[in-house]
């Protein structure tokens, strides 16, 4: 019982829709936000390849060459 409440208390709520994160005095940040100041982490952002072949098709890279 103890590891689930553990676990329980470590689950990150997160927007399907923004993707901001509901913090311990539910107020609704951004992840970004939220980890550089809980973890001291810093974020980079990139592109899958998924995402840059289904939003910039011309930029994507060609599969065959790949």
């Amino acid at each position: 019982m103890r590891d689930t409440m553990k676990r329980v208390a470590e689950l990150l709520t997160v927007c399907t829709v923004c993707h901001r994160v509901r913090d311990a005095g539910d107020s609704w940040r951004f992840l970004d936000e939220y980890l550089r100041e809980r973890g001291r982490v810093e974020i980079t952002h990139g592109l899958c390849p998924e995402c840059q072949a289904s939003h910039y098709p011309a930029r994507a890279p060609d599969k065959k060459t790949a």
